[in-house]
This record gives C-alpha cells, structure tokens and sequence, in this order.
C-alpha cells in the first residue's frame, strides 16, 4: 500500500492481494445511459477551460470526516475531482499534489482536462439506505488526446479507525492516461498527463499516487477494471500463501495419431490461514521463429526460407514420377485428382482437389478468372492454395487457350504428401513474358509448402497465398509485388492445440487455502502433428508469486513406444499370431522365413489368409527352426470374439496367465487352452506371437490384458494326474500323451477334448471322438508324417486286470507297469483294450461309495464254480436283504445295493461260497 501520508492516510490497489483491504474492482454502473440510476449533473465543459457549468454541489446524506474535518458538502468537478466543502475553483489544469495548484481539499480521481462535448456526462447517486455516494464520469474524453476516460468515486459513510475518517473508492471502468504533452514557458499545453490521489484542506499534506505518468514504487500502474482504496486503517497483511507444484516439467515420446497424460499438482503450503489464487493456461509458441504473416482468424502464419533462418529451401523432385495433367484450356482446371489422403484446410477435410493451369490448386469449383485479385475475396478462387496465380499457360492439347504456350504441370501422391508440380509453365503474354518452375505440396498433417525452383521474366503479377471456402479468411503473402526469388521456400503452418489440461470439476482457476492440494490431468494427442519436436508452456498466475511457468515438450516419433518382439518357431506346422500393432501385417514381412501360402486361419475349417490380425491364431509352416522380430506398437489389451467350439486366438505383447484371462460371461471351457509344438499340449500362459486353441460353450467376448486384473475362473484340477498315460515321440521329440483307465463325470468330458487336428504335415494323436483319455477302451488316431514312433506307457498292473496294444497291423503288446514301445511310421491306427484276468482268489472287495445313499456298488470274485450268496445283515444280525443266491461261473461280478427303504446305520456285507466267507462293514447315511 502506499503511505502513510502525515495524517495517516493509504493508498490501497487491486494489487495489495496480500493485505485485506486491498480492493476488488466491482463497478456500479449510475449512468442512465447504462441502465443505471443516477442524477445527470449538468455539467458542460468544452476543455481548455471553456465551460458553461464544470462544478456542481452535492449535500451529503451523511457527516463526512476528511483528514480531520467534517463535511456535509463536497463540490463536483468535470475535470475529474471533488473538493470537500463548496469550492468556486475551476481547475482544469492538473498539478503535483499536495500543493497550491487545484482545490484543498481535493480527492483526484483522474485530474486532467476533460471534456463532455463528446458524449460524456457526470452522474452522481445517493443510497437509499445513506450508505454511500457515487459521483461518476461516464465516456468523458481527454482535451488533449480525446481519450475516452470512465470512473466513478465511492464515499462511504463508514468511519475508519483510529480517527473516523470516511472511506473511498475510485473505480476505473475504462482508464486511458494518454495527455502526454508538455508545459513551455509561456503557452501552456496540457500535459503530465493525470493526477491522482489526495490532498488535505491546507494544501500541505496528502498523497500523490500518479502524476506524469510516473508511479511510486508501492503503487500499481493503473489499467482499464482497476481500483484503488483511501483509508486511515493501517495496513494488516494477510496470511502469505505459497505455492508448490509437481513436477517441475513434462516430457512427452509418443507416436503418431497417439495420446499420453500425466498429472499436475497444484498446493499452498503457505502460512496458516492463507488462501492461494490460481489461474492456469497453457500457450503455444509460434510456428515460425520469423513469421512473415498471420495469424488469420484460423490462427495460420507463413514464413519462407529467406525470412526464417531455420527454414530451408526443400524441393520435393518427383521428375520421372509424376502424373501430367491434361487441361481442357489453359484457363480450365483438369479433372479432379485425389490426394491420396485426407488433407485438412481451414476446419474442412477434402479427399480430392482441382489444379487449374494459372498457377492454384482448390477444392471447390473450378474458377476460370485468369485476372488475379488480392485475397481473401469471394471473387477470387475459394477455397484455394494460390502457388502463384497469374494468367500462365502450360501446353494444351489441340492449342486451345493462349497462343504462348509453355511447359507441363505433374502430379504425383506419396504416403504422406501430394505434389503438384508447375514444370517452366509459360505466362500467356508476349509483352510481359514468364516461366515459372514451382511446385505446391499438401501434407497430411495439413501444412502446406510451396517451392519455387526458377522463376524467370515477368514476377509482380500474381497472387501467392490461401484462402478458405468463401473467401473470408486467409493468409496473402503477396499481391502483385516482387516477391518470389530462385530457390525459395514459403511454409504455411497453424498452431495446432496439442495439449490439454482438465480438472475433476471442468475448472481451470480456484483457491486453495493452506494444506490443500488441486490435481490437474494433463493430455497430448498427435493428431495431425508430423515427426518432430513440439513444445508448449503451462502458466500458473497466482497471488504468491510471479507466474509459474512449465515447460512442455512433445516428441513425436513414428517409432516411439514400439517394442521388439522375438517370436520363435519350429521347423513344421506353427500355431502363430500377431504380438504387436504393425503396419505391414502380411505373414512373409513378419516371417520371411515362412513357407509361402501355409498361412492358414479358422472359423469351422481352415482358410488360407495373407496377413495377419491381432487376437486371431494362425497355422504357419516352416522349413527349419528359427524365430523373427517383430516391431510395432504394444498391445496391451484386447477383446476376442469367441464362437461355440473351437477358436484359434492369440494374445498380447506380453505374457498371460490363461487363468488371467476375463471371462465374464464364463464361455471358456476349463484345460482347453492348447499350443502347438511337434504336436498339442495344454498351455498356462499365452506368449506374445504365439497361436492357442481354445474350446467356448457359446458365443462372447472374453477380455486379455496385462492389468493383471483379478481371475473369475479358478485354477482347474485335472482327474488325469494319477491316470495311466501313454506318451508318443518321434525324432523331433514328444508328440502327445494320452491317459486312460480313468471315468470322468460327463458334465467335465469337454475339458480333456481335444482341438482339431493340424493340417497335412503335422504331427497328431488323440483318442477317437478328439478326447485325451479313454475309460475301457479307446481307438487311438495318429497323424504322423514318415516317423517311426516310440511309445512309453505308464500302466498300473491290477491283479485281476490287463491292458491290451493293438496296432492297425496286427501287433500286440501287453501294458505291464512302464516300458516302451517302437512301432513303424505307417500306423495310422492302435487300439487300446482293457481285459479282466480270471480271478485266482475268492473276494469281496469294498464297496462304493461308502458312507453311500442310498446306492452302493459291490464288486467280488470267485476262483472256481460255486454256489454264491451276498446277504445284507444289520447290527443286530437280522438279515435285511438277499442280494445274490445263485450257482455262479468263475468271475468277477459287480451288484449294486439301493437302500432306499432301509434306515440309516452301520450294516453287515456278507460273501459265502462253498464253505468261504468275507464280510465287510457298510454304513448308510441318509
């Protein structure tokens, strides 16, 4: 604040935001003009002291203690000043206060020589309530710049500590300090443009806030929606805020058309008590270090190689490649070609455009107006890039056009760029002859470049430029100067806003009080932005310090964030898939050492296919062993569409538990994740470019991701880890293996199906019906490509049991505990056979189940021809049921009890036969 004077008065500003009493601008609008309430004053003031009426009288509704007196009177001046008191003073020039120039006592609110003959007026208003007096000078005007000057003064009835004084405002709605003039020594001329401030009833003691255009240092240079406020109350600071912010900077490697984000914190970790005031904004700087012009209201600016000495002459030769365009006329443009592309121009996106022969390329209709104009213009071609559009004339088949006739014009589309090429096109005149040799280029990221090569003759004709679509905007770098030279360069870029901050509530600006802490998202999205550096700059305003700036930098790499991937294979059938975003997805560019049209997918049967996609599973055969890098984006996540059966899928670009795997609506069927390696085995995880069978019970999506997101499936417990197994191998290794001797409940059979089978050349086994095990018997079916087979087998030898290898071909081998079996490449076939053995001892084996309910089975054997009996006792030794009472063969026999009118309880099973007995304890628990 500025003060105090030696009564004791400050000068408090809108920018003392550390005190309290520091005021915030909030106009009361009085005119009536405006909607407002006040009373015109009547004052009439030409400036320069020719006046009819520049004071008026004001009887306050309130005692009004200035500087230690009482007044209920205050005189009104146009010449932006009130007195205390009824003064006949007319000042109208301003001087330095305190001092004996003006009236004493005097509060200047902007004293200088003003006038009302321009539209101004003074108004004055009192409170209803007697709080408060406004006098206002509405749209006055300066006498010596005719500057426009509004501002209001507040008296509050309001008595300040320590001695009762009032109070004042001074409000500046529109504030233009401009009398810039000097005093000579005999005819003055107004200048030292305002005073401002007070000045007590003696003349000797007050505050100067401005004189001269010059400020205190405590002061705040005054600016249009200002304040200031006159008080006796001594300054009291408030609590000091204190900003910190993390982090300090941010960097950002992305690739093309992709998106980042990172947050911002914002905190006051000032004093207790404090409230920090925040704005944050973000800016961009110019595209150019030079700009030769712009922006337009598209925000566009141009510069050339000889105005930018970071821009260099780049011609883009396309001689040998390109297309000529053939020209009706030479006034005509050829039929539209596309650009290969779609090419942004002023908010509009266009596939195609029109190169007409003088000298510009459009995008709209064709305009055969050979006479240049200046742009932008409705009359002139719209929308349109003007390269240089002056009445040329390239050679026309059959003549047609200008009798002076000279070179061709190309076009020729790469990737990322379309070039239009004015190859020595001729200016149709003799008199002011031209050849012109330039070119135009459209990227797709929307800039636009124009090269001049040679430009010989007649040069200050032409229109060089761009124009939008109704000609209302655009950028015109020359009309009809001396403008192109031989090997220059002109750029045409735009600011295109990349960066992004955002809040949870949508607000940029707030307050934080101490210990408090605001995030902001930050997003950069390459969009339209080619390869290159790009940087930006994020403002923080606040009430602590000086603006915050942080820094923002963007690299865009076409190769940023791409992985390498190293996907290995076998020699043979491969169960393949894409690890990676790619932009060359054809199976030989991502394996050269694949054999040609093995690429196979599947959707019921195989399909031969040429390129790959992401999340589907391929058959692809190679010669030998070997593996191949993969570059490309990540994938992180994918959705797979899954049918009822069999899928062939793949995964992401890292590895994944199948058990990680989101399957909402449950469709997986549990163990039917397979690879392929020299034949099929169940897979745990799936590795990035690999292939995978998986069997569905319906149609849906299942979800794989890296996010390590919580399981909906639980880990499966096979019931063939203690089966008997039979493996298969050939020379290149394991082939399969296969289980049997074991029953699985029918609602688990699907999970040891089998997928289907690989194509010719591979190497395959399963029983028959596509299972991995069998219970009695099974057939088993062998794909085998020219191999001779070992078998090893693992087989519990039961006394009363025996399993049974047949080939196709007639051989036979007997299963006895473990060993191994060499068998010849043509067997396509083996059936395996389970056999009881003749029991040799009399036997009642345990029932099961057992505890049962209410049906148990019972399995006994008898060695010889013998009278039989299976009797059910109780536990008090009556006989409940006679199950069996028959002469029986030797055997093995199987019965089953159904207890189902029989009580709970512990029972007696009881086996007789020619004098032999066993007996076995049974319990029924229903």
């Amino acid at each position: 604040p500025l003060g105090p004077d030696q009564y004791g008065y400050y000068i408090y500003d809108s920018g003392d935001t550390g005190y309290d009493l520091a005021p915030i601008y909030d106009w009361i609008e009085i005119d009536p003009g405006y909607g407002g309430p006040g009373t015109d004053l009547n004052l009439s003031d030409n400036g320069n002291g020719n006046y009819s009426t520049s004071s008026a009288y004001i009887d306050l509704p309130f005692t009004f203690k200035f500087y230690g007196v009482d007044y209920d009177e205050i005189t009104v001046n146009s010449n932006g000043w009130i007195a205390f008191g009824h003064s006949e003073m007319e000042s109208f020039r301003n001087y330095s206060i305190p001092g004996a120039g003006g009236p004493s006592p005097m509060v200047a609110a902007f004293w200088d020589d003003l006038k009302t003959s321009s539209g101004g007026d003074v108004f004055g208003y009192v409170d209803p309530d007697d709080e408060f007096v406004i006098i206002e000078w509405s749209d006055m005007r300066t006498y010596y710049a005719n500057s426009v000057e509004t501002f209001q003064i507040i008296l509050y009835n309001n008595p300040a500590q320590p001695f009762g004084n009032g109070e004042i405002k001074i409000q500046y709605n529109e504030f233009n300090n401009t009398s810039s003039g000097n005093y000579s020594n005999y005819t003055p001329t107004h200048g030292s443009y305002s005073t401002i401030g007070t000045e007590n009833h003696l003349g000797n003691d007050g505050l100067e806030y401005t004189f001269d255009d010059k400020y205190p240092t405590a002061a705040m240079e005054l600016d249009d929606e200002t304040a200031i406020f006159i008080t006796t109350q001594p300054p009291t600071a408030l609590p000091s805020p204190s900003l910190s912010y993390n982090p300090g900077t941010f960097d950002f490697i992305i690739s093309l058309n992709e998106t980042a984000s990172s947050n911002l914190i914002l905190s006051n970790i000032g004093e207790a008590g404090s409230v920090l005031s925040y704005a944050i904004s973000e800016t961009y700087p110019l595209p150019f270090v030079n700009p030769g012009g712009g922006p337009d209201s598209f925000g566009q600016y141009w510069s050339d190689s000889d105005l930018d000495s970071d821009l260099n002459y780049e011609w883009v030769d396309i001689s040998g490649l390109g297309t000529q365009l053939v020209f009706p006329h030479n006034d005509q443009a050829a039929d539209p070609i596309n650009i290969s592309f779609e090419f942004p121009f002023y908010g509009e996106t266009y596939t195609q455009c029109i190169v007409n022969p003088n000298g510009w390329i459009g995008f709209g209709e064709d305009n055969t107006t050979y006479s240049n104009t200046s742009i932008p213009s409705s009359s002139a071609p719209h929308p349109a890039i003007f390269g240089f559009w002056d009445d040329l004339s390239p050679e026309i088949e059959g003549g047609s056009g200008c009798s002076v006739q000279g070179g061709n014009v190309y076009t020729y589309a790469f990737n990322d760029k379309l070039v239009i090429w004015f190859d020595h096109v001729a200016r149709c005149s003799s008199n002011y002859p031209g050849t012109y040799d330039f070119e135009v280029v459209l990227h797709n990221t929307g800039h636009v470049d124009i090269n001049y090569r040679e430009m010989e003759g007649y040069l200050t004709s032409a229109t060089i430029g761009m124009q939008n679509d109704g000609g209302t905007d655009g950028l015109q770098v020359s009309y009809n100067d001396d403008y192109v030279t031989n090997e220059l360069s002109l750029k045409f870029r735009r600011i295109i806003d990349w960066l992004t901050i955002a809040s949870e509530t949508n607000e940029l600006e707030g307050e934080l009080y101490d210990g408090e802490s605001a995030e902001f998202m930050l997003e950069v999205n390459s969009t339209g932005l080619s390869e290159g550096l790009y940087d930006a700059s994020i403002f923080i305003d606040t009430n602590a310090e000086p603006t915050v700036t942080i820094p923002v930098s963007l690299t865009v790499d076409a190769t940023a964030n791409q992985v390498v991937i190293s996907v290995p294979f076998s020699g043979g059938w491969n169960m393949m898939g894409l690890p990676a975003e790619v932009e060359d997805a054809n199976y030989l560019s991502l394996f050269p050492d694949a054999i040609e049209n093995t690429l196979y997918s599947f959707d019921g049967s195989y399909n031969q296919e040429e390129e790959l996609l992401e999340g589907f599973g391929y058959w692809l055969r190679f010669t030998t062993a070997g593996s191949s890098d993969i570059m490309g984006l990540p994938n992180d996540e994918i959705s797979i569409l899954l049918h009822e059966g069999w899928n062939m899928i793949s995964g992401i670009s890292t590895p994944v538990y199948v058990t990680d795997i989101d399957d909402p609506e449950g469709i997986i069927v549990s163990n039917t994740f397979y690879f392929y390696d020299n034949g099929y085995s169940n897979a745990s995880i799936l590795e990035p470019g690999q292939g995978y069978w998986v069997r569905a019970l319906a149609t849906g999506n299942i979800t794989i991701t890296n996010s390590n997101r919580a399981s909906n499936r639980n880990q499966f417990s096979s019931a063939l880890e203690s089966a008997n197994s039979i493996s298969f191998f050939n020379s290149n290794g394991k082939v399969g293996e296969l289980y049997f001797g074991v029953s699985i409940p029918e609602e688990e059979k699907l999970s040891y199906s089998m997928p289907p089978k690989p194509p010719a050349g591979g190497f395959d086994i399963r029983f028959a019906g596509d299972f991995k095990y069998c219970e009695d018997s099974g057939d088993i079916e062998i794909l085998n490509d020219g191999d001779k087979l070992i078998i090893a087998y693992s087989a519990a030898h039961g006394n009363d049991e025996e399993w049974m290898l047949t080939t196709d071909r007639g051989e036979e081998w007997i299963l006895d505990q473990a060993g191994e079996i060499l068998i010849n490449s043509d067997v396509q076939h083996i059936y395996l056979e389970k056999s009881l053995l003749p029991p040799t001892e009399f036997a009642l084996n345990p029932n099961y189940p057992n505890p049962f309910n209410p049906v148990t089975t019972i399995n006994y054997s008898i060695p010889k021809l013998s009278d039989v009996q299976v009797i059910v006792y109780d536990i008090t030794g009556r006989q409940v049921i006679t199950l069996v009472e028959a002469t029986q063969e030797p055997g093995h026999y199987t019965i089953q009890w159904n207890a189902h009118d029989a009580a709970s309880g512990l029972y007696f099973l009881k086996l007789e036969s020619n004098r032999k007995t066993q007996t076995r304890k049974i319990m029924l628990l229903k």
